[in-house]
């Protein structure tokens, strides 16, 4: 692909992705809606239920983490802010791509969101932390999304989570039982029950407790 607005590099996670500047990202988003709007009549004003960080520590999960933002929209328009983190990058500036679209309901009503996906170098977090609190909807609830490794030492999550009402995490992602065990156990000890912690691996497992049950 060729070089996107920001003067960043293009790749195949971008298909579909417009590459804008971070500070014109609001512009862009606006521009997207004006064009949604004409193409879907019956989409209504532009509004989001929430707003969801979703943090990924590899190129490759971007589409994949797009297609689950796409199933979750069809039922609750939000403002999601994807972070990936990139060690090949050498530059500190924070590139960023947005995607703006529309999901048909089951009951024929469009629904939609608005995607927000932040490429940063991993050894500049406060420029990353910053982009993500400018891109923030006000007044919305703020669920985190770690899809990656342990967050205990990571500085992007130290910066971020002070603002999260729910944090979803993957406890298989974690590494042996009693290491996942104890990471879920420090999250959920973190803010002494002022933010809701839930693990995709625990619903994964949810036809095996009923059994045991």
């Amino acid at each position: 692909m060729t070089p996107g607005a920001n003067g960043a590099p293009g790749g195949p996670w971008t298909a579909g992705l417009e590459a804008v500047a971070i500070a014109d990202v609001p512009i862009a988003l606006a521009n997207r809606w004006r064009a949604i709007m004409r193409d879907y009549p019956g989409a209504g004003s532009r509004s989001s239920s929430l707003n969801l960080i979703t943090f990924a520590d590899e190129l490759a999960a971007a589409p994949v983490v797009s297609a689950i933002i796409g199933e979750l929209a069809a039922t609750h328009p939000v403002r999601a802010i994807t972070v990936v983190d990139d060690d090949s990058m050498e530059r500190e500036e924070v590139e960023s791509y947005i995607l703006a679209g529309c999901a048909l309901s089951s009951h024929g009503a469009p629904t939609c969101s608005e995607e927000v996906f932040l490429r940063t170098n991993p050894r500049t977090p406060e420029r990353a932390a910053s982009a993500v609190y400018g891109l923030l909807a006000a007044d919305m609830p703020v669920y985190l999304w770690w899809r990656g490794p342990s967050p205990f030492g990571n500085a992007l999550f130290k910066l971020v989570v002070p603002f999260a009402d729910k944090i979803i995490v993957d406890s298989q992602r974690f590494g042996d039982t009693s290491a996942s065990l104890d990471t879920v156990r420090r999250l959920a000890a973190r803010r002494e029950g002022h933010v809701a912690v839930a693990d995709l691996n625990w619903k994964r497992i949810l036809p095996w407790r009923q059994a045991v049950a």
